[in-house]
């Protein structure tokens, strides 16, 4: 499938779930890795993935 822009999900099950605006894919895939929204200052996990180019 193609898209011109995606949501974010987040929530507990049986407690609550959020769902942030359209992002362009770009930033909507920066978000999911950096596990942080930016326009609601918000951090949905303590850890971020990293990752390091090699030769």
């Amino acid at each position: 499938y193609l898209s011109d822009f995606v949501c974010c999900f987040y929530g507990k099950p049986d407690a609550y779930g959020v769902v942030t605006v359209p992002f362009s894919i770009r930033e909507g895939i920066n978000i999911f890795f950096a596990e942080f929204v930016q326009t609601k200052n918000l951090r949905f996990h303590d850890d971020s993935f990293t990752f390091k180019a090699t030769n």
